[in-house]
């Protein structure tokens, strides 16, 4: 829609309404952001209005040439962090313990339930990307509003000095420090909105067309294009795990199988996974892989595009891809196997329930819950993971054309943000997910999407 209205002679002015934008990823805005940049370029007039501005609003609100805040609003810069909650007190108290197996120090998904506080391994990994993901917002927004990163850090770290001085209302502060540009309350702002643009036929805002109706008026405009030549698009989006699985989660089989439809289609000639995944399952992971490497055989090009996360699992996936696009703001990486269960035993004996079994092969119960496990049982889940680990190694080296030695120092779970990715060799492009439609030979005009 925004792209659109860029080149659409019958759109001059574009009102953002901003409340209620909250958790979105850094990729998106990223996107969203280069299509309100090219609406400036036009020379278009941009207006953000809302009560109160959470951080990822504002990114977007910084685009506008003016800002509307409410006159008892707020504007949430706060800067970028990781939470977590830690159970290992309480699992203690329950007797429940974790068996845990992994290759990479940085691989910290399982701590809460081995320590009681962050591994500095951890913080280091955190802090690496969140430092750079909040380098990247300031540069923007300051970029934006005509002020340098250092004041953006400065309100940041002095919020509640600067928000609450003597004399002014938090939302006079705000105005003062340049963050917006016009304070006024819902009935001040209709009435100006409606002074700038007339007013609505029912009298009762400004005259208008929403976003959905412009969308809709955009989609009935437009020619039909049947071309013989087609691009596929696979989404996988969510956790990775085995089956067939709704939208929302990659399935090994139900994702495969869309990606298998699409090259055995004489008329796809190339394929843009779109990847937002923090990872999941091993065989899922590969199942998808080689089913991309069945296409590339073929003949097809493959695009992957990465949106918010393509962690892990989900840098695996594309891994089978000629050309790997990440945006500034992607999370990457990961790179390493986690494999763990809980250990309930004394829990059980504590409450009177107790485990017995008979097996003919030493491995048979291996991971239960139920009973400690042996140094047989150690053995063999180190080796698997270490097995897995090395398989993850290899792929990367081959795929990217990367020395072994060096692939294990990006390893060890370590995560990074595509602008890292890129300055490692993890990934090719920095770009949208309409970049990916305009990697050679993708940006023909002879192709359709399917």
């Amino acid at each position: 829609v925004l792209e659109t209205a860029a080149s659409d002679d019958r759109v001059q002015d574009i009102i953002l309404s901003l409340d209620n934008i909250n958790g979105t990823g850094q990729a998106v805005l990223y996107d969203v952001g280069n299509a309100l940049q090219k609406i400036q370029e036009a020379d278009k007039n941009i207006i953000a209005v809302g009560d109160y501005f959470t951080r990822s609003g504002y990114y977007l609100a910084s685009f506008a040439d003016e800002i509307i805040m409410n006159s008892d609003g707020l504007v949430e810069m706060d800067g970028f962090g990781r939470s977590r909650l830690f159970y290992k007190s309480f699992l203690d108290k329950i007797k429940v313990d974790f068996n845990v197996f992994r290759v990479g120090t940085f691989k910290s998904a399982v701590e809460p339930y081995l320590g009681n506080e962050m591994s500095e391994a951890a913080k280091e990994a955190n802090l690496a990307y969140l430092d750079v993901l909040w380098s990247s917002y300031k540069d923007v927004i300051s970029k934006n509003r005509g002020m340098t990163s250092e004041e953006i850090q400065y309100l940041v770290d002095n919020s509640d000095s600067i928000l609450t001085e003597e004399g002014l209302s938090s939302s006079e502060a705000i105005l003062n420090y340049g963050l917006v540009d016009k304070l006024l309350p819902r009935t001040k702002t209709r009435s100006y909105l409606k002074e700038l643009f007339g007013e609505s036929d029912d009298k009762k805002s400004f005259a208008q067309i929403s976003g959905y109706e412009y969308f809709r008026l955009i989609q009935s405009e437009k020619s039909v294009v049947s071309a013989e030549d087609k691009i596929a698009v696979v989404v996988a989006r969510g956790t990775i795990v085995n089956g067939v699985q709704p939208p929302g989660t990659i399935g090994g089989d139900s994702t495969s199988r869309l990606i298998r439809e699409a090259h055995e289609d004489e008329n796809v000639k190339a394929i843009v996974l779109r990847v937002d995944s923090g990872g999941g399952g091993v065989f899922a992971s590969e199942q998808i892989r080689l089913e991309l490497l069945e296409a590339k055989e073929k003949g097809l090009t493959i695009i992957a595009s990465m949106g918010n996360v393509a962690a892990s699992g989900g840098y695996y996936l594309s891994l089978g891809a000629d050309t790997i696009i990440a945006n500034l703001g992607t999370t990457t990486g990961s790179i390493g196997v986690i494999m763990g269960y809980p250990i309930i035993d004394d829990l059980m004996n504590n409450i009177g329930i107790e485990y017995n079994t008979v097996k003919s092969g030493l491995y048979k119960d291996s991971g239960s819950s139920f009973r400690k496990s042996t140094i047989e049982d150690q053995k063999y889940f180190e080796n698997l993971v270490k097995d897995l680990h090395s398989q993850f190694i290899n792929v990367i080296a081959e795929e990217r054309n990367i020395k072994i030695e060096l692939v294990e120092r990006l390893a060890n779970g370590k995560v990074y943000s595509g602008k890292q990715a890129l300055d490692f060799n993890l990934i090719d492009v920095i770009g949208t997910l309409d970049d990916a439609f305009s990697t050679k030979p993708l940006a023909s005009e002879e192709s359709s999407y399917l």
